[in-house]
């Protein structure tokens, strides 16, 4: 059985069971991860965390919680003993069908060292060729970005490069995991499951009721209303990033004969495959 490591602050009760009954129902043990509260971090350790930085994202608090979050839940994966394992946040809607994908490894190729369970339903690029895993689901290489750390398969010898990786580097969780602009993405073999098997709570129309927003959703919430000065700026940089992407869709294309699409997801096996509302950081 690959264990199930979710993540989740002990403020935040309400989340903890639903999640766990979630799995329950599933015929899935989750195994939780105490989250650090970046925001009861000491100035100086926020900042030695922050002084590793090499990309220009925000990296608040709550973001650094986060990251040192995902690092625990890499370290148990590797206590464990097992070679795979997932890792979750508390709010991923899990599909009524991913025990399947918990009962063994057959259904995971031999190169994978990195699988994502979840979408957040931006755009990135797929490898045209299908892998079979179910009736309805099948693998496809995952060639570049696509954020978001709600779920996601990874094996010991990928936990302990990115635990390696930390030592150095500090970075929001996801992109630490899934940009090759930091390096560990570009060098292990990534698949994405699709139709994916979860879905972050804030991407549904009606999120769980009493849910209280997490401490990362907040602060990024807050950035959305940022002064006119760097909207000013981000729409000097926009036809340059819209240039990069260009460039970087015809080189996975003629390289890998890529797709650039949108993951969909699927609550069942029997549920037609859907995007749901699109919410970006």
């Amino acid at each position: 059985m690959i264990p199930l490591f979710y993540i989740n602050l002990a403020s935040q009760s309400e989340r903890r069971l639903w999640f766990e009954d979630q799995c329950k129902t599933l015929g899935l043990t989750a195994i939780r991860i105490e989250a650090t509260n970046g925001r009861a971090l000491a100035p100086d350790k926020l900042e030695a965390i922050q002084s590793k930085r090499v990309m220009d994202v925000h990296f608040g608090p709550a973001e650094i919680g986060c990251f040192l979050s995902h690092c625990d839940a890499w370290r148990r994966l590797l206590a464990s003993g097992q070679d795979w394992g997932f890792i979750a946040e508390d709010d991923i809607h899990l599909a009524s069908d991913s025990l399947a994908f918990f009962q063994s490894t057959k259904w995971i190729p031999v190169d994978a060292q990195l699988i994502k369970g979840e979408s957040t339903f931006k755009k990135c690029h797929l490898g045209k060729q299908k892998h079979p895993v179910s009736e309805t689901r099948h693998l496809r290489r995952l060639l570049s970005l696509h954020g978001g750390g709600g779920g996601y398969f990874l094996h010991r010898t990928a936990a302990q490069r990115l635990l390696d990786m930390v030592e150095k580097v500090a970075e929001p969780a996801d992109l630490l995991v899934f940009d090759p602009r930091l390096g560990f993405f570009s060098d292990v073999i990534a698949y994405q499951i699709s139709p994916a098997i979860g879905a972050q709570d804030l991407f549904f129309e009606a999120p769980i009721n009493g849910f209280v927003k997490s401490t990362l959703e907040q602060e990024r919430q807050s950035l959305r209303k940022r002064p006119s000065g760097s909207k000013l700026w981000r729409e000097i940089k926009r036809p340059f990033a819209q240039l990069g992407r260009a460039l970087q869709t015809f080189y996975h294309k003629h390289l890998f004969h890529s797709t650039y699409e949108a993951v969909p997801y699927a609550s069942s096996e029997a549920e037609t495959p859907k995007i749901l509302r699109k919410r970006f950081r």
